[in-house]
């Protein structure tokens, strides 16, 4: 049986957030452990590690350098 609890039932895993960047999952472990100011935000559960993608979708936003004004496809 699943349990459904709210804001955590639909969080990420380590391969769901490096399908999500186009990067490998292991490009993601190195960077948790060595630089994990370059990732968004995980919550630990026990051993797990986990991501909201709305937090994930967030702290890409974060991440643009330039005109503020551009979305991802370079259009204002």
């Amino acid at each position: 049986m699943k349990l459904k609890i709210g804001l955590f039932e639909n969080l990420w895993n380590s391969s769901d957030l490096a399908n999500y960047l186009k990067i490998s999952k292991s490009q993601v472990d190195k960077l948790r452990a060595y630089s994990p100011s370059d990732l968004p935000p995980h919550i630990k559960i026990g051993h797990s590690v986990r991501y909201c993608p709305d937090t994930v979708k967030l702290w890409i936003s974060s991440q643009m350098v330039g005109p503020k004004n551009l979305d991802c496809r370079g259009k204002i």
